[in-house]
């Protein structure tokens, strides 16, 4: 069991190195693709205190950025609720106030770029 979990964490670990690096090299879908094997493989971990919540907010930030990066405000939204969820779980409020933040902004972006695919004008 010890070296299974042990196999575990080195696979999340490549993971997370591989998606931060498609992610500088501005390989957003790669980077993506990365992270959210990422999340499906650590989903079944305990929330609080232990090591891989932490990597798992990271992990959700690097892919909000990288779906943003390619207007993926669909995809984005539903990372920073997933965030957002472990954030209010963990009781850590800075970080909630900035998500929902974030998430306003989001579904603004969303919002435009539904109005322009429907080719009406986002002017006032």
């Amino acid at each position: 069991m010890a070296q299974s979990l042990g196999e575990d964490v080195v696979q999340l670990q490549i993971l997370q190195n591989l998606g931060n690096t498609y992610q500088t090299l501005r390989e957003y879908k790669q980077a993506i693709s990365c992270y959210e094997t990422f999340l499906e493989l650590s989903q079944g971990w305990p929330l609080g205190g232990e090591p891989i919540t932490d990597v798992t907010r990271r992990v959700l930030t690097q892919l909000t950025l990288a779906s943003i990066a390619i207007q993926d405000h669909s995809r984005a939204i539903v990372h920073l609720q997933h965030h957002l969820t472990i954030a209010c779980a963990l009781g850590d409020t800075r970080a909630t106030a900035t998500l929902i933040d974030s998430l306003k902004s989001s579904y603004a972006a969303l919002n435009r770029s539904r109005m322009e695919a429907l080719g009406l004008g986002t002017e006032g």
